[in-house]
């Protein structure tokens, strides 16, 4: 077992760059001409990373209004289930929170669940991911100034 999470801890390793690298071709600004910028895959890809300006669109929204579209579920449906989970008299202890894991460096604001579904009001959203340091690094490289960040989860130490 612990040859095999120490493969799973290598591969996990290798794969950094190839991530990392994604984010930065997509959060980096078009050139002063207007084109989309390419870059590698890094070390170890098997092919370059190729940008696409819906996904940096995306990005770039979130980096000036710190809207988020959530890819699994709508804000609405996010709201319905913390409404559902809460009408069990055991979950009706305290505040409501979603927990973001693996956000990537895109961190979401609240969720606001005021409507037909839930009258919860503003639920905050804690985003969390492993490579969040790395991300961090990534802003400051490309001098953004995120409306949140993730903070970091050291998954790799979760084994332990």
């Amino acid at each position: 077992i612990r040859r095999a999470l120490m493969r799973a801890t290598i591969r996990w390793a290798r794969q950094l760059n190839s991530e990392v690298g994604f984010w930065h071709i997509l959060l980096t600004p078009t050139a002063p001409d207007g084109r989309a910028v390419q870059g590698g895959g890094g070390e170890g890809a098997e092919e370059p990373l190729q940008r696409d300006e819906g996904d940096a669109e995306a990005a770039r929204r979130w980096l000036a209004t710190g809207e988020v579209q959530w890819s699994w579920d709508t804000p609405e449906e996010l709201c319905r289930r913390i409404a559902e989970v809460r009408s069990s008299p055991a979950a009706r202890y305290g505040t409501p929170r979603l927990l973001n894991v693996g956000s990537g460096p895109l961190a979401p604001g609240p969720v606001e669940c005021v409507g037909e579904t839930s009258n919860l009001g503003s639920v905050p959203v804690f985003a969390a991911d492993g490579l969040a340091r790395y991300y961090l690094q990534l802003y400051d490289h490309l001098d953004l100034r995120p409306p949140r960040v993730p903070a970091h989860c050291p998954v790799e130490e979760l084994r332990r």
